[in-house]
C-alpha cells in the first residue's frame, strides 16, 4: 500500500502544479523505478587523514575533496553537473551570467561551482562545518584566490552569535536545529546575511538549503531582500510547516514576490513532499 500511495501522491503533485520544473519523463522514470541520473563511480586518489577528507576521482565530476565517509557517492550523485535534477531542473533558469549569488549551505562547493559555470560573477558562500570548508577551499581554490568566491565560514542565522551545530556521519545534513540523528556537535559562529553583504553588492540570487535554519536566515537577509529583490530557491522540506511559514516571511518583506512551490522529496514514510519554493 505504501508503494502505491507515494506513486499516487507523485502523480497528484505533478497534476496540481507542484512539480512544474519536473518533466513528465522524469516523473515516469520515478514511477517505474528507472534511474534519473547517470550513476557515478568514485575512487579515492589521495587522503588527508589529519583533516578527515579524501580526494575522489570520477568520470563526470572534477576531482573533489570530500569528507571521509563510507560511501561518498551517496551524497554526490545528486550534484551531477550534466544530469543534475536539483540544480538544472529546479534552479536552472534562475542563475544568469554576471549574477552575484549567495549560497547558504555551501557543503564542498559544488553548487557554487555550478553557478560559476552558469556565468556567475561572484558567489558568497556560507558553510559552518570545518571539514566541508577545507574541502570547499581546495575544490574552488582558483576562484577563492581570485575573489570570485567569498567563503564565510559561519552558519546563517537572524543574528550574530555562537551556536551548536549538530553533526551527521557524512558531510551533508549538519543542522543548527535539534532533532536530527547527530553523531556529535561543534560550536560554530552564526551571522546575518545583511551584515556580510556589502552595501554596493547587488544580489541576484539566493539559495538556501540549511537544514531547517531557512526561516532565521531569511530574517537576517531582510535588507538585501528589500533592496535587491533577488530570485531565490529555498528548501521547504526540513520542518513540517516550512512551505507556509517561509512564504509568509518573504511576503511580509516583499509583497510583490511571486512563488512557485516545486521540487520532489521523499519523507520517512515514502510519501512525496515539496522540495522547495522558487521565489521571483
Amino acid at each position: 500500500m505504501r508503494k502505491i500511495m507515494w506513486r499516487i501522491n507523485l502523480i497528484m503533485a505533478k497534476i496540481n502544479g507542484k512539480l512544474k520544473r519536473l518533466g513528465w519523463i522524469h516523473v515516469l522514470k520515478i514511477l517505474l523505478n528507472l534511474p534519473i541520473v547517470k550513476p557515478v563511480n568514485f575512487s579515492m586518489t589521495a587522503m588527508d587523514a589529519n583533516a578527515g577528507i579524501g580526494l575522489y576521482k570520477s568520470g563526470d565530476l572534477p576531482d573533489l575533496w570530500i569528507p571521509l565517509q563510507n560511501d561518498p557517492g551517496c551524497d554526490i550523485d545528486q550534484y551531477l553537473f550534466k544530469y543534475d535534477l536539483y540544480h538544472s531542473t529546479y534552479i536552472g533558469d534562475l542563475v544568469s551570467g554576471g549574477d552575484t549569488v549567495i549560497d547558504c549551505g555551501g557543503y564542498i562547493g559544488l553548487f557554487t561551482l555550478w553557478c560559476l559555470r552558469k556565468g556567475a560573477k561572484k558567489v558568497i558562500v556560507f558553510e559552518p562545518e570545518k571539514k566541508n570548508c577545507i574541502c570547499l577551499k581546495r575544490n574552488l581554490s582558483p576562484y577563492v584566490e581570485s575573489g570570485k568566491v567569498v567563503l564565510v565560514e559561519k552558519g546563517v542565522w537572524s543574528n550574530y552569535g555562537t551556536m551548536d551545530l549538530s553533526l551527521t556521519e557524512s558531510g551533508v545534513g549538519h543542522s543548527l536545529l535539534n532533532g536530527i540523528e547527530a553523531v556529535g556537535s561543534a560550536s560554530v559562529e552564526v551571522v546575518e546575511i545583511d551584515s556580510v553583504v556589502q552595501s554596493n553588492d547587488r544580489i541576484n540570487f539566493i539559495k538556501m538549503d540549511i537544514e531547517g535554519a531557512e526561516r532565521q536566515a531569511l530574517i537576517g537577509a531582510k535588507r538585501v531582500i528589500d533592496k535587491d529583490k533577488p530570485k531565490m530557491f529555498i528548501c521547504t522540506y526540513h520542518l513540517p510547516d516550512d512551505p507556509r511559514a517561509i512564504t509568509d516571511i518573504v511576503k511580509k518583506m516583499r509583497p510583490d514576490y511571486r512563488f512557485e512551490h516545486t521540487g520532489l522529496a521523499f519523507n520517512e514514510r515514502g510519501f512525496i513532499q515539496e522540495q522547495g519554493v522558487v521565489v521571483f
